[in-house]
């Protein structure tokens, strides 16, 4: 039997460990803050609700992160996303080198964004993000070498030091 002050301690770690990962991933789909958020507290309520046992810290990661861009993908199929007008989002948060990257990154077209979010911002080799995405490694590494192509006329094309 779970202890109500032991789950609250759990999910707090939860929040504490992956909330900006999820965040981070979920607005490189969505390209809208809000909806970001949105998709984390579902990815949160997600864990809360089911639970899994996970093997290791690696294998909850990696769970956490396939279920947020399975998240981020119904809310992009969604009737409801398909009738909304993007707005332009504000990253002055953001450090201005690391928000005009990211804003770069998420223009780049979905299966190039996402390698690219996973190898470079989570630190996962091509072996893992192969796993993660249920794809093949050799898929994964044609993927990253494209996308990199793909960023780097970008940025150039945007000024940025390469």
């Amino acid at each position: 039997m779970y202890n109500s002050s032991d789950i609250n301690e759990e999910i707090q770690q939860l929040l504490e460990t992956y909330s900006k990962m999820i965040i981070s991933i979920a607005y490189t789909y969505v390209k809208n803050m809000a909806d970001a958020e949105d998709i984390s507290q579902e990815v949160f309520v997600n864990l809360m609700t089911h639970k899994v046992n996970f093997v290791d810290s690696e294998h909850q990661k990696a769970y956490i992160i396939r279920t947020t861009i399975n998240h981020c993908k119904n809310h992009l199929n969604s009737s409801q996303f398909k009738k909304t007008i993007p707005l332009e989002e504000n990253l002055s948060y953001m450090p201005h080198e690391e928000s005009g990257l990211l804003d770069v990154v998420t223009k780049l077209p979905t299966k190039y964004h996402s390698v690219i979010h996973l190898y470079y911002y989570e630190n996962y080799s091509i072996k893992e993000i192969a796993k993660i995405l249920h794809k093949h490694p050799a898929t994964v590494g044609t993927l990253l070498a494209r996308g990199r192509k793909l960023l780097k006329k970008q940025l150039e094309g945007e000024n940025y030091d390469v």
